[in-house]
């Protein structure tokens, strides 16, 4: 695993989540499909034999992933510290800087992401398995 292909990855990830935020209605800079997002891209990295870990932010109510020491999100563009960052990959010893990086949860696995969400009562339509096709 090169981070290149990790990027490659994410972009795939971040295309999947523009055009759910165009056909769902949500905003360009994708706010609201954080969890959805990382349940893609966990998917697609699944789909490329590379571990990862869904991991939540309390604080900014985020949703993100782990992979081999860096932190990926397609969803960045919803933060003022990360907006003109459409595919952020960054080495989770950097993350200070950026709290919406703190660790609170660990999923390891995306039913579990659904199964808080529901307890938790996040809007439907940021449901993780909101029938989205993971493709």
């Amino acid at each position: 695993m090169t981070l290149a292909h990790l990027y490659r990855i994410g972009k795939k990830a971040r295309a999947w989540a523009e055009r759910t935020a165009k056909k769902e209605h949500f905003g360009s800079e994708l706010s609201g499909l954080c969890a959805r997002s990382a349940v893609q891209l966990y998917t697609l990295l699944s789909q490329n034999s590379i571990e990862a870990t869904i991991v939540y932010n309390r604080a900014h109510f985020h949703f993100f992933v782990l992979v081999e020491g860096y932190v990926i999100d397609v969803t960045a563009t919803q933060f003022l510290n990360t907006y003109d960052k459409p595919v952020l990959v960054l080495p989770t010893e950097e993350t200070s800087q950026y709290p919406q990086y703190t660790i609170d949860l660990v999923f390891p696995a995306p039913q579990k992401v659904a199964f808080y969400q529901k307890r938790t009562h996040w809007p439907t339509n940021q449901i993780s398995n909101n029938g989205d096709s993971y493709e």
